[in-house]
């Protein structure tokens, strides 16, 4: 048998989003929309290199774990 399920209360204390604009998904509360990379419009040039080459690197840094892996399980096996 089955003990008897307690209900248990969540409280949810966060403000409720009064401003919410349906255009895009990825908009912030002070109303400026991103791309898909985070980068807000009207961002500065330095800005939008920096979060690219930081993605391009993170980007590298994950191919050339998963190359080393591949290797080391080919020796392996």
């Amino acid at each position: 048998m089955m003990p008897e399920k307690k209900n248990i209360v969540i409280l949810d204390n966060r403000e409720k989003q009064e401003k919410i604009n349906d255009a895009c998904s990825s908009c912030d509360n002070t109303g400026s929309c991103c791309s898909g990379f985070g980068i807000k419009a009207g961002s500065d040039k330095k800005e939008v290199f920096r979060i690219l080459f930081l993605y391009i690197g993170m980007a590298l840094i994950i191919f050339i774990v998963a190359y080393m892996f591949m290797n080391l399980v080919a020796r392996i096996s």
